[in-house]
């Protein structure tokens, strides 16, 4: 077994993104002062059926999928649109990249959830893809990722690529943090605000269980990995680990990753042409 010295940098689980649209990627920016239907009509439809056209399909999802790796992003749950020579040339490029597994069900958003929903949530054991950052865009609500928790359900994060504008799990943990704060402050301080451990925890181990035994360096857990260099974010005095965690999440982006790992294999940058 070759071993690697990556001296003073951070190593930790590659993130897990449990909701987004790969055919949607050409639209990242674009509508989000619109509410979810006026949005869908504008840009999404419109967006998705040019990819009947397979030339244009190739020329996005090869950007999408070198985009993915460039953040760190190690595990996804990725949608497609009906067309299936695209949707095969999807699977095919993920395939090729070392980047593609398969899967079991998943719900995304879950703002507007009542009891008896939750409930059969938790005996189903469902998981929840939070997406912050699309439910702020669209003004979708915000979701009640504490009661979920702690009712069992299992939790991850999501880019929700479109309507999220961004494919950076630490743009989404950021989001997460701060709503969790509002929803907090909604909840007459009842719903106690995640720590950043627990949201860390979202984006790695509790989002990788929907993919068997991965997120966490334990034993006998795939290693899906990111190695970070956090030595240019600006650090004055000597931090704990998980002080450097949140100056990487809250600071930091894809500059800092150094290397990326799925399964044990490193996964070098995809091509794109």
């Amino acid at each position: 077994m070759q071993l690697i010295d990556h001296g003073n940098s951070l190593i930790i689980p590659g993130f897990v993104d449990l909701h987004l649209h790969a055919p949607q990627f050409a639209n990242l920016g674009l509508g989000l002062d619109k509410e979810l239907m006026q949005w869908l009509e504008t840009y999404t439809f419109p967006e998705e059926s040019k990819y009947s056209n397979i030339d244009y399909a190739r020329k996005v999802y090869l950007t999408f999928i070198r985009e993915l790796w460039k953040v760190g992003t190690t595990r996804a749950c990725v949608f497609a649109t009906l067309h299936k020579n695209a949707t095969k040339l999807l699977i095919d490029l993920f395939d090729q990249s070392g980047l593609f597994g398969e899967v079991p069900t998943v719900m995304a958003n879950c703002v507007l959830v009542d009891e008896e929903e939750i409930e059969l949530m938790a005996r189903k054991k469902v998981f929840v893809a939070h997406s912050p950052n699309s439910n702020c865009n669209l003004s979708s609500g915000i979701a009640p990722i504490r009661r979920l928790i702690t009712r069992g359900i299992p939790v991850g994060l999501a880019t929700d690529v479109s309507a999220g504008h961004s494919l950076s799990m630490n743009s989404v943990l950021v989001n997460a943090s701060q709503v969790s704060n509002i929803k907090w402050l909604e909840s007459g301080r009842v719903d106690k605000p995640l720590s950043t451990a627990e949201l860390f925890y979202l984006a790695t181990k509790a989002g990788g269980q929907f993919f068997g035994k991965v997120g966490s360096f334990e034993e006998n857990y795939e290693f899906d990995a990111l190695v970070i260099d956090d030595s240019s974010l600006s650090i004055f005095k000597t931090l704990t680990i998980e002080e450097r965690l949140q100056k990487f999440i809250y600071t930091g982006d894809d500059r800092n990753i150094k290397e990326r790992y799925v399964a044990g294999k490193k996964i070098e940058e995809p091509k794109c042409c």
